[in-house]
């Protein structure tokens, strides 16, 4: 069974340089067992989930409906790691100022806390980490996704591109 979300993607070169950050981070403050890094092709910053769904129809026409039209691009600045308990393991996760996001998707989601997962941790850690170089980073498209969870980490398929994003990268 699959689990539906309203995600913004990145592009490879996005992708890449949020998996060299993770993996410093992993050989520096994070000297745990037990972690499960996301794979480099599936950050992504959740802006909706939705959990199990009989049909996705009426959801995209919802999410259609409510995209701004007027949005051709997002730039983030990623500026600390941080972890939160979510039920029996840490998420660890790139924080930034995501707030035009807020203000674009509050209709969508009122209670979004966007972030980009890295890694899940079978244990607390407390962690709260500056980056010494803040990473500016655009996402290149929204799309809705699914994930089916398996013994090794979710698998992510994109279910339906919903809008492409101009770069902003350099």
């Amino acid at each position: 069974m699959y689990r539906y979300f309203l995600a913004l993607e990145f592009d490879n070169n996005t992708q890449t340089k949020l998996s060299e950050i993770s993996n410093k981070i992993f050989e520096q403050f994070l000297p745990v067992t037990n972690i499960k890094p996301v794979k480099k092709n599936n950050f992504h910053i959740t802006v909706k989930y939705y959990g199990f769904l009989n049909a996705i129809n009426p959801v995209l026409e919802s999410i259609q409906r409510l995209i701004p039209a007027d949005i051709n691009h997002y730039k983030f600045i990623i500026s600390s790691v941080k972890c939160f308990l979510k039920k029996r393991e840490s998420v660890v996760w790139l924080d930034g100022d995501y707030s035009t996001l807020k203000t674009d998707f509050y209709v969508i989601n009122p209670d979004l806390i966007p972030h980009i997962t890295i890694a899940r941790v079978k244990q607390l850690i407390p962690l709260n980490i500056s980056l010494d170089i803040p990473l500016e980073i655009s996402p290149s498209s929204l799309s809705l996704l699914r994930s089916k969870l398996t013994p090794a980490g979710p698998v992510y398929e994109q279910v339906t591109l919903l809008k492409t994003f101009l770069s902003t990268q350099k």
